[in-house]
């Protein structure tokens, strides 16, 4: 006669409640910091995507830190090509190519952490916050002609994130 041994059974009591879910205290302080890195690098790629300033004419352009887009006419023009435009340069566009190195350095910076060289975030924080004056040298200048409205979006912007990237790097309490 066959009976049943209830040893062979798997003993419920013995399960641990944290097997094969993340909810360890160790595993959602991993978490926790995956996604706060994944959040802070979002934020700081969002200044490459939202024009730095947005120029109003009888048209709309956006300026980038890598190019300009009219949007009548869904024209871009990439700054290299910019730059090697032929003839005078109006002096408060070279607060452009000055942002887009800062931002270039910053995302170099910020690279160079996430691999864990000795990169002080305050750094890039700096570089940012140099991106919001370049914007204000930009549309000033832009502003200068009565026909033109220009509405300087990095100079918000850039210095929120540089103070957001700072604060948020500090170490919190529970960890």
């Amino acid at each position: 006669m066959a009976s049943v041994d209830e040893s062979n059974e798997p003993d419920e009591s013995n399960k641990s409640d944290d097997v094969g879910d993340n909810t360890s205290p160790k595993s959602q302080t991993d978490g926790r910091k995956r996604r706060d890195r994944i959040v802070r690098w979002l934020a700081l790629l969002s200044l490459g995507v939202v024009p730095w300033v947005v120029i109003r004419t009888s048209g709309t352009t956006l300026l980038f830190p890598w190019g300009t887009i009219v949007l009548e006419t869904e024209h871009v023009t990439l700054l290299p090509t910019f730059l090697d435009q032929p003839g005078p340069t109006p002096s408060f566009l070279r607060y452009w190519p000055l942002g887009s190195l800062a931002y270039a350095l910053a995302l170099c910076w910020a690279g160079a952490r996430a691999v864990g060289l000795p990169a002080d975030r305050r750094v890039t924080a700096g570089l940012l916050a140099l991106v919001g004056v370049a914007a204000i040298g930009l549309s000033a200048g832009f502003g200068v002609d009565p026909n033109r409205t220009a509405y300087p979006l990095a100079t918000i912007h850039a210095p929120l994130v540089a103070g957001w990237l700072w604060l948020s790097g500090a170490p919190r309490a529970d960890e």
